[in-house]
């Protein structure tokens, strides 16, 4: 389950909140006086979540070189940053999302009336997510099969000629088209 956020890019946010938005009020479990603000605040809600997910990421991975410990403590290491941060990350982040989410729903100036329980809620707000993981996982699966990728496998940290580098994606808005960091807390680092 918490792999579903961990694939979710900011690009999603606008759609994934519209989806949740029409689910919550298809199955008549909210009243909303506008419901495109009424998705922007669960999209304000999700982007958060990402934003603090990325800030946890980035501080276990600055522990990790900084204690030289083995890729494999970086789990570990992201946990102890989101505990520190105040999210739940891995398993425990869907729950975490969808509470805030529901945190949201009853305090949005743009939800009129929430009719449903909370546990109701949570159901019907994990479907879009679900939805948005399947169809991830099919893209995937898609282009594994057009590329041959028949499998993985661990090549440590290597350093990437710049020039090598034909773009990137999750984390793009965080350097500038030189592939410089942004962000000073990544500058320090670069």
């Amino acid at each position: 389950p918490g792999s579903i956020l961990m694939r979710l890019h900011r690009s999603q946010l606008p759609d994934l909140a519209r989806a949740i938005i029409k689910s919550l009020i298809a199955n008549e479990d909210i009243e909303v006086d506008n419901e495109r603000e009424a998705a922007r605040d669960l999209e304000a809600v999700l982007g958060t979540y990402l934003d603090q997910e990325r800030q946890a990421d980035d501080q276990a991975r600055v522990l990790v070189q900084q204690r030289g410990l083995p890729q494999g403590e970086f789990s570990r290491a992201r946990q102890l940053a989101a505990d520190r941060i105040g999210i739940k990350v891995g398993d425990d982040a869907l729950d975490f999302v969808l509470d805030q989410l529901t945190g949201m729903l009853m305090h949005s100036a743009h939800v009129e009336e929430v009719y449903a329980e909370d546990h109701t809620l949570r159901r019907h707000m994990r479907g879009p997510l679900i939805d948005r993981a399947q169809e991830d996982d099919r893209v995937e699966a898609e282009v594994r099969d057009k590329l041959s990728i028949r499998g993985q496998h661990y090549t440590g940290i290597q350093t990437i000629p710049i020039a090598k580098i034909a773009g990137t994606a999750g984390r793009y808005q965080e350097f500038n088209r030189a592939f410089l960091p942004k962000q000073e807390f990544i500058r320090d680092r670069w």
